[in-house]
This record gives C-alpha cells, structure tokens and sequence, in this order.
C-alpha cells in the first residue's frame, strides 16, 4: 500500500505524482513531496501577486482594502 492509497488527494497531484515517480524511479513519498511543494508555492504566488483588477483581489490586497475601507 503506497502513500497515494487512502489519502484525499485531488486527481492532478495523483497523475502528476505518478508521472514523477515512474519517470524518475522516487518512491511514493518523494514524488508526492515534490508535487506538494509545487503547489504550496503556486498558493503563496497567487496570495502575493497583485492582480490588475479590483474585482478579484489577491489575497494581501483584499487584506488591505478591508483596512483601508475600516
């Protein structure tokens, strides 16, 4: 039974998981890591950049509309 067995995962880190691990020979655990930290990155990414639009705010910027507007 492998990490991927049993654990709530969305079916692109599962594929992508799969893919590292058949084509780098890293076990279930590495390959998993690998994916996670992907996408812990691209969520820090999204929360930080400035969008171009007031209508969909990231997440700083959300933040601080709401103190500016309090």
């Amino acid at each position: 039974m492998g990490l991927m067995n049993g654990v709530n995962l969305s079916s692109d880190v599962k594929d992508l998981a799969k893919e590292l691990k058949s084509e780098y020979k890293i076990s279930d655990f590495e390959s998993l890591s690998l994916v996670l930290k992907v996408e812990q990155n691209e969520l820090i990414k999204r929360g930080f950049l400035i969008s171009s639009t007031d209508s969909h705010p990231t997440g700083l910027e959300a933040i601080a509309m709401a103190l500016v507007f309090k």
